[in-house]
């Protein structure tokens, strides 16, 4: 029977690295077992204040490197950075909404002007096809053509 030192052994790992087959495999504890010790609520709750603290760590882990990459010139890394941290690169993101048998995307463009002040356009567009579930629902501006705007 496992005791709690196995548990803070869990928690201990998802803190480093957050997902839970690895987590398990470095505590050395079955997978089921971990989520069955999930299903009474006082452990969940530390196991998902675990999870999140190990998602900051790797987090803060990534960015660190990709900080390093910049410093070093790479400019993938530049891009990337700024696509997601400066409102004057943020590149809009679709929304996708089905309905009636019909898919209707919504696009978000976030205008930046001179004096810093953003102006928020939507655009819909209608498509006659319905995404499964199981598909990847983003659009992207780079696919669209100026006649999938409907008003």
């Amino acid at each position: 029977m496992r005791d709690q030192s196995d548990k803070e052994k869990l928690l201990k790992a998802l803190e480093e690295v957050p997902m839970v087959s690895i987590a398990v495999k470095k505590a050395g504890i079955a997978k089921a077992t971990a989520y069955r010790w999930k299903k009474n609520k006082a452990f969940a709750k530390k196991f998902a204040a675990a999870q999140k603290r190990g998602r900051e760590t790797i987090t803060d882990l990534a960015e660190s490197h990709m900080v390093a990459r910049i410093h070093k010139g790479d400019m993938k890394a530049v891009a990337l950075w700024l696509g997601n941290n400066s409102k004057r690169y943020i590149k809009p993101r679709g929304i996708i909404k089905t309905f009636s048998g019909e898919t209707q995307h919504t696009l978000t463009i976030d205008i930046v002007g001179r004096d810093g002040k953003i102006a928020r356009e939507k655009k819909h567009i209608q498509s006659p096809e319905v995404l499964d579930e199981d598909q990847d629902p983003k659009i992207y501006p780079d696919d669209l053509t100026d006649d999938s705007f409907v008003d």
